[in-house]
């Protein structure tokens, strides 16, 4: 329970408020079956519904959990041709759960000090706000997102450096 990395997805309360998008493209057994519930199927539902999506993220959700929905769409490579909808979606990013989780926001993670190495959410909030249009507009990668250097790979490091895995 509660958080295995700083990146803003990895822990129990974002893996819970990503299941309000879930539902909203899913039903149960859909969601229970593998042949379906897949990332190519998720992705295609995602780019389909993402204004009913939006909307079911802002009426269910605090403002604090909403940050789901810009990370999953980047997680699932998703554009948003709709400028609006996606300067909306834009702003849910906030602070990746900084502030929640009880991180402090000093420095200010920016690309010039290299989102201070990607020690707290804030940096990866950061990183994805700032190339947000471009990712939208093809002229960035989603690969470019640090997150893309592997989630799984973020989540071994941050335990590997609390000593909870051993290495030798």
């Amino acid at each position: 329970m509660g958080y295995w990395s700083k990146h803003p997805m990895a822990g129990d309360p974002p893996m819970d408020f990503q299941l309000v998008i879930i539902d909203k493209l899913f039903t149960n057994d859909e969601f229970f079956n593998d042949e379906i519930y897949t990332y190519e199927e998720f992705r295609k539902r995602l780019s389909e519904q993402i204004e009913e999506v939006y909307k079911e993220v802002k009426e269910e959700l605090n403002t604090d959990a909403r940050f789901v929905l810009p990370f999953t769409i980047a997680r699932y490579r998703v554009k948003i041709k709709d400028e609006v909808l996606s300067k909306k979606i834009r702003k849910m990013i906030d602070d990746g759960g900084n502030e929640t989780r009880k991180y402090d926001s000093t420095p200010i993670p920016t690309k010039d000090n290299n989102y201070t190495n990607f020690d707290r959410p804030i940096c990866y909030a950061n990183q994805l706000r700032d190339l947000w249009n471009d990712l939208m507009k093809d002229e960035s990668k989603f690969d470019d997102l640090e997150e893309y250097k592997g989630l799984f790979d973020t989540i071994i490091e941050d335990t590997i450096k609390k000593g909870l895995i051993n290495v030798d």
